[in-house]
């Protein structure tokens, strides 16, 4: 006799198991540079001309979510290896991103969107922490560069570096043709060199920064060393690090708050250099506003409106600083023609082209010291301000005076009339 065999009892008609829809992203990283911003990013992205330039982008790896839902369905565990692997922590802190979809992904709306980067950037936070704040944001169009029909969009995270500590050497210049020359200097690696033989420059002190903030008591003498050199008002800067320090960026922006407690709202502008700087690893060079002017003090005979020069023509040279005569030289020269040689004419001329706002100013301060030293003022018709015509360039030349030496080449006149 056959044993029984139990049959199974079915109660209903058993389905195949359907794979779960998903969606396909690819996930790339950019670095904001300096303050640059989530929102100046999404402008970057949404340039449609064919050759425009996008932003520097690390792929780091596909990431899948659920068709209609934000859930990240790829293991986490492979997305954050992904990122501390291609992008590491150097990068800083996730301060927000951009989502781009297209075909089916599209059609599940930007809310679904929104949703789906902010989960992404929830998955990596063990890896790459939030910053502050945070701003995510969803574009119209998959950029031409980054559109591959087999996935159904792209991901951007954007990372800002963080400098958990570090400091900056304040360096003052007068103005911007001096930080010109040691920016020039930073970029070609004789920064330290040309620092060391500018007598002019100030070193103001140092100021210590955690992150984004100074250090208050530091910040403030560096306040009152620039107040007591009278370079103000403070107009732009310059930051020179080392161009492989990945804290450059971050530099930039510390670099800023020190102009603002300065009372400037100028730019701050990066000098890289090869060089690797001593002390602090960054310079912060804060440019003033004071204009300084060489001049040549000459005296001769005019005829309108050439000047000429007898051989060797008593001369001297001086100093404008904001158009205020420096020192005695001015005074020590008017001086020095003694009773016999009349100063009936005073003309300021400009050897580099038209005379500038200031040369009335300039005009007015050698009256001024002709009144301090007892002599009678020119008739107005012979006070004057011009450019150095080609007669006065070759008369000067004649007595081995080189113009284009000076800022101003002021004639005092022996002739009388109009």
């Amino acid at each position: 006799m056959w044993p029984h065999r139990r049959r199974e009892k079915t109660c209903q008609i058993e389905k195949p198991e359907l794979p779960l829809a998903v969606r396909r992203y690819a996930l790339y990283h950019v670095q904001a540079t300096g303050e640059q911003s989530v929102a100046e990013l999404r402008r970057l992205f949404e340039r449609t001309a064919a050759n425009a330039q996008l932003p520097t982008l690390d792929f780091v790896q596909l990431v899948e979510f659920g068709a209609g839902i934000h859930a990240v369905i790829s293991s986490h565990a492979q997305v954050q290896s992904s990122w501390r692997q291609d992008v590491g922590q150097n990068a800083g802190d996730v301060i927000g991103g951009l989502i781009a979809s297209h075909g089916i992904a599209a059609a599940e709306g930007e809310r679904l969107a929104q949703e789906r980067i902010e989960s992404l950037a929830d998955v990596i936070e063990p890896v790459a922490p939030a910053g502050i704040t945070r701003e995510f944001d969803v574009l119209a169009r998959v950029p031409d560069a980054l559109n591959e029909v087999s996935n159904d969009g792209v991901i951007i995270l954007v990372t800002r570096a963080q400098v958990s500590s570090n400091c900056h050497t304040i360096i003052a210049v007068e103005n911007e043709s001096r930080a010109t020359l040691l920016t020039a200097a930073a970029h070609a690696g004789s920064f330290a060199a040309a620092l060391a033989a500018d007598k002019l420059a100030k070193n103001l002190g140092k100021v210590n920064f955690s992150a984004a903030t100074p250090n208050s008591a530091q910040l403030q003498a560096v306040v009152q060393a620039w107040d007591a050199l009278d370079f103000k008002p403070a107009t732009t800067a310059a930051v020179v690090a080392n161009a492989n320090d990945p804290a450059s960026s971050a530099y930039a922006t510390q670099s800023k708050a020190i102009l603002s407690a300065l009372g400037s709202t100028g730019a701050t502008v990066a000098a890289a250099t090869p060089e690797t700087l001593e002390g602090c690893p960054a310079v912060t060079i804060v440019v003033g506003s004071v204009q300084r002017r060489n001049v040549l003090f000459i005296y001769g005979n005019y005829d309108r409106p050439n000047h000429f020069l007898q051989a060797n023509p008593s001369q001297s040279p001086g100093e404008f600083r904001n158009n205020v005569e420096q020192g005695d030289a001015l005074k020590n020269f008017i001086n020095g023609l003694g009773a016999n040689r009349p100063i009936n004419g005073v003309t300021v001329t400009v050897p580099a082209g038209a005379p500038d706002a200031g040369a009335p100013t300039r005009l007015q301060a050698v009256l001024n010291a002709m009144t301090a030293t007892g002599r009678t003022l020119p008739v107005s018709t012979r006070r004057q301000t011009g450019s150095l015509n080609a007669h006065d360039r070759t008369e000067l030349a004649n007595q081995g005076i080189d113009p284009d030496k000076f800022d101003d080449v002021i004639f005092f006149e022996l002739n009388t009339g109009a």
